[in-house]
């Protein structure tokens, strides 16, 4: 949970991300405060701009993000005390919950866990059903902004966005 200073903090940190971000036209993801000074860590997750799944992110330009975010953020010193900033592109193994992450991953497998009914399901919650047999496999051949489509054993099916609590892409390892 995200304290009242956190969350003071990351508004504070937002506009200059975004800044620095358009400046070298990438995507935000995701800025995250983890720890406490002296270790606190300043996590910023970029990504291309560009939706298509075969659009990458070049490495060089996660690296100049990070030094010119770094430098404005030691100019502007939003952040009490020392911490270390991360940037970094989203991982292999990220959650996929938005209309991006899900169109950014069209063509990859992928497993879908469904939001799971408290009362059917006597109590158990997506974790539960992410380490059952729950889930959805298959190739994410569609995404439009309210639904996904899945390639299952040749059918394909279609899934509301609202009814899915996260996708995960299937490593082929």
């Amino acid at each position: 949970m995200t304290s009242k200073r956190e969350a003071q903090l990351l508004g504070e940190l937002a506009p200059l991300v975004d800044e620095v971000a358009a400046e070298f036209d990438v995507h935000v993801l995701d800025v995250e405060l983890k720890g406490a000074h002296p270790r606190r860590v300043v996590r910023v997750v970029v990504d291309t701009v560009d939706m298509d799944p075969a659009a990458l992110l070049d490495i060089d330009v996660v690296a100049a993000v990070s030094r010119k975010l770094g430098a404005v953020l030691d100019d502007r010193d939003p952040i009490p005390g020392t911490y270390t900033l991360e940037v970094t592109s989203p991982g292999a193994d990220r959650r996929l919950t938005t209309f991006r992450d899900f169109a950014r991953n069209r063509g990859r497998q992928v497993r879908i866990i469904q939001i799971v009914d408290a009362e059917a399901s006597d109590g158990a919650g997506p974790d539960e059903a992410e380490s059952g047999a729950a889930g959805l496999v298959g190739e994410l051949t569609a995404v439009t902004s309210d639904a996904i489509t899945l390639r299952v054993d040749s059918s394909d099916i279609t899934v509301a966005l609202d009814t899915v609590d996260h996708g995960k892409v299937v490593l082929p390892w």
